[in-house]
């Protein structure tokens, strides 16, 4: 039996279960920006602005603030283009 299996026996004895297993997929949008707080967007904005001027960014921001995820989502627009 694999994990697979274990989570739908436990899903189908627990509806909300099943509610979380599809919600839990993220949504796919064209913009790499979409799920971003707006100072996490401002500092997608400042990196990118500053790429102008430097090759080199620093990016300073507050434990839990989210900088692994602004990292993910400029990492998400290179790509992209």
């Amino acid at each position: 039996m694999t994990q697979f299996d274990l989570f739908q026996s436990a899903a189908i004895r627990s509806p909300s279960a099943a509610r979380v297993a599809q919600t839990a997929t993220p949504a796919v949008s064209d913009d790499p920006w979409h799920d971003l707080r707006f100072y996490q967007r401002e500092a997608c904005e400042a990196i990118g602005d500053g790429w102008a001027d430097a090759r080199s960014q620093l990016l300073v921001m507050a434990t839990g603030t989210g900088k692994t995820i602004v990292f993910g989502a400029i990492a998400r627009a290179w790509i992209a283009a």
